[in-house]
């Protein structure tokens, strides 16, 4: 009867020991994902802005909107921002060009261009100027979802925390 007892908490105790890894690695998941992940969005049409934030607060990132570059270079310099995803037409100057200057400035924050400029010249125009990726509009949430996954997992300070 003992031993059936002995057995029995052994089992018990190896459940909750597999238990506790399984939360811890999902817990260093979390941390490497969450901490310090903020994105920056910069787009001038108001729905596609809200649309972003809302997906991407959802997918647990802390989001900082922008409907100009008026406040970015304030913005970049307060907080510790993980990714841009930043409009070409925007008022008053074309996206890819300020994200040039910023690059000329010293700010090497990681930069998606998500855009209805969809001309293969556009593209790579924005390669050029600074961009790491680029989305056309219109877009699909589950393709900008993973593309921002991909570009903040390549960049992130945290990489290998597991």
């Amino acid at each position: 009867m003992s031993s059936t007892l002995s057995l029995f908490h052994f089992q018990v105790v190896k459940l909750l020991i597999k238990q506790i890894e399984q939360a811890t690695f999902i817990t260093k998941i979390l941390i490497q994902y969450s901490m310090n992940t903020t994105i920056l969005i910069v787009d001038d049409e108001e729905d596609i802005l809200d649309l972003m934030e809302y997906t991407l607060s959802s997918e647990g990132y802390d989001v900082i909107t922008c409907i100009d570059t008026s406040n970015v270079k304030s913005i970049l310099d307060e907080e510790e921002i993980s990714l841009m995803l930043m409009d070409r037409n925007l008022p008053g100057v074309e996206g890819s060009m300020f994200i040039e200057k910023l690059r000329s400035d010293g700010y090497n924050q990681p930069v998606i261009y998500v855009s209805a400029k969809d001309m293969s010249e556009d593209i790579v125009e924005g390669f050029e100027r600074g961009g790491d990726d680029y989305i056309t509009k219109p877009f699909n949430i589950n393709e900008l979802k993973a593309r921002v996954k991909a570009l903040i997992r390549r960049t992130s300070k945290t990489q290998d925390v597991i």
